[in-house]
């Protein structure tokens, strides 16, 4: 089973084993997914990913071979995972407390029908890793029609000030992405980088 799948499992159902149950009627789209269960009715919901987030990881990961097979769902990618979690403060596959989970023969949710549906979607997500972006709100989201799409070099009014936290090295040119201003013959975005490393390695010394 892939990265994408065991991750999908272990944040809807835990530890729990997969029950002998019949999944039925499984949908899965955008932020919801809904299924019949020895006649109950079950679903999972979670917020999807913001388009503007997908939009520059997608910029981001042009050219770069498996990351962009795997931006575009061809299959589930560890790699993908790990950049959303550390440059973008985005889960791939949202924490447990981040899916509301609902069944009609239990309030808590947390019934061996909830556990049965976690592993159909996870079966899907094994035929084909698109299924788990369908969720995420971000399969067949490109630059033409994301929410916010616009220059991401464009800035915006700033609200209220939060406390700095550290960053990796370069999460906000990759959360850009290319400037589109040409510098020498090539992009701004990359002179910057080597600026920023120039900035680290004399502040270390």
């Amino acid at each position: 089973m892939g990265p994408w799948s065991r991750s999908l499992i272990a944040a809807v159902a835990g530890n729990a084993e997969r029950p002998d149950l019949a999944v039925e009627d499984l949908r899965i789209e955008p932020g919801a997914i809904s299924a019949r269960v020895d006649g109950c009715e079950v679903t999972l919901t979670a917020a999807p990913i913001p388009q503007r987030i997908w939009t520059a990881m997608t910029r981001y990961a042009q050219g770069m071979g498996q990351l962009e097979d795997a931006v575009e769902g061809k299959f589930q990618s560890v790699h993908l995972e790990h950049l959303l979690e550390e440059d973008w403060s985005e889960q791939l596959v949202p924490r447990p407390r981040a899916i509301a989970r609902a069944c009609s023969c239990d309030a808590d949710a947390m019934c061996e029908h909830v556990v049965g549906v976690a592993y159909a979607v996870a079966d899907e997500v094994e035929r084909s890793a698109r299924v788990l972006l369908r969720w995420r709100g971000v399969a067949g989201v490109d630059e033409e029609t994301a929410e916010g799409s616009r220059d991401p070099w464009c800035g915006k009014a700033l609200g209220d000030l939060k406390p700095a936290r550290n960053m990796p090295r370069h999460a906000v040119l990759k959360r850009l992405g290319p400037t589109g201003i040409q510098l020498g013959g090539d992009d701004l975005a990359n002179p910057l980088q080597i600026a920023y490393d120039a900035l680290v390695a004399s502040s270390t010394t």
